[in-house]
């Protein structure tokens, strides 16, 4: 199957191709901005830190507490991204520091605090699990 994707400054981003993002980089994601208002808006990449992984997101789930959270009634934990989303599946695009059960390119599904909505998303690696062959 072809991929087939709006063209992204993040294209360059791929097995064989990371390079450590200095700032200028972004990507889109979906984020409450009102009161039941959603907007696609552009974020920096953020480099993943100590135990964590960059993935690029290939799909994701629609859970109950995005509803709420779209409607008001759920926050995401402190610190979280505002971008919505908790369930991705994708691949590594870059690991941070002391992550060696994952490499670039690995294929995987994640909970996350927030912001699987997103064409890439800071992953804990220790919730990570790898996706099935098939």
């Amino acid at each position: 199957m072809e991929d087939v994707h709006e063209p992204s400054p993040m294209d360059s981003f791929g097995p064989g191709r990371i390079v450590k993002p200095v700032g200028k980089q972004r990507f889109r994601g979906w984020e409450v901005v009102g009161e039941n208002k959603i907007e696609v808006v552009e974020k920096l990449v953020m480099w993943p830190k100590e135990g964590e992984l960059l993935v690029r997101v290939r799909s994701c789930g629609l859970s109950m507490s995005d509803v709420m959270q779209r409607k008001g009634g759920f926050v995401s934990p402190v610190g979280a991204s505002p971008v919505l989303g908790q369930e991705i599946a994708g691949e590594v695009v870059a690991t941070g520091e002391s992550v060696y059960d994952w490499s670039i390119g690995d294929r995987l599904c994640c909970l996350v605090p927030s912001g699987a909505f997103a064409e890439f998303c800071i992953c804990p690696a220790a919730q990570c699990l790898p996706m099935p062959k098939g």
